[in-house]
């Protein structure tokens, strides 16, 4: 399974984003949510990668499968509760987040 955002290159004052879980090798979408953005008197989602990640792969909990997704999904949080939920994860991560464990950032070569 592989997650993908739909949105435009240009950002919008108007628009919706539709999150779709699809099967990686048929590209069939399995499951979608869509996204109106942030409504008025709400506070700003923190999380929201993992929380869209976590409801559309939620059917196929404990099956073994694989989630494959891009960095604004990714974290490691994320990759453990799915690991428990029975899915493994391939994700990439941005080494500056404050999530991202030390032993799994890119040490720089010392200068001599």
């Amino acid at each position: 399974m592989w997650f993908s955002p739909i949105y435009s290159s240009k950002p919008s004052k108007h628009g919706l984003i539709i999150w779709w879980c699809c099967d990686a090798e048929t590209s069939y979408p399995l499951t979608a949510d869509i996204y109106l953005g942030k409504q008025a008197g709400q506070l700003r989602e923190v999380e929201q990668g993992a929380r869209v990640v976590k409801e559309l792969v939620s059917p196929y909990r404990r099956s073994g499968r694989n989630v494959v997704a891009d960095n604004f999904f990714s974290s490691v949080d994320l990759a453990q509760d799915l690991l428990a939920d029975g899915l493994t994860y391939v994700g990439t991560l941005r080494s500056k987040k404050p999530h991202v464990p030390e032993a799994m950032k890119a040490h720089q070569a010392e200068e001599t």
